[in-house]
């Protein structure tokens, strides 16, 4: 999924903004387990998490959640 550049532009200028500014910390009030899911990305699950977000996702392979981080595509990337 891709912002259009609008949105995107916005975005870089308030955390460039934030970044002058100091230290900050950047939290998202509705991140549920379905959003894991969708994504693919389990890092830092435990393997019983892993088994329940691969049948949330509905994906009956098993997510390569390395090579989604790996591309960037990890939301719980830090």
């Amino acid at each position: 999924m891709r912002f259009a550049p609008p949105i995107e532009q916005l975005a870089k200028k308030i955390v460039r903004i934030l970044k002058e500014r100091g230290p900050y910390l950047a939290l998202h009030l509705r991140y549920e387990m379905d959003m894991i899911a969708f994504s693919g990305c389990n890092e830092g699950c435990s393997e019983e998490e892993i088994d329940e977000l691969t049948k949330m996702s509905g994906k009956r392979r098993e997510i390569d959640s390395v090579k989604k981080r790996l591309d960037g595509l990890c939301p719980l990337n830090s």
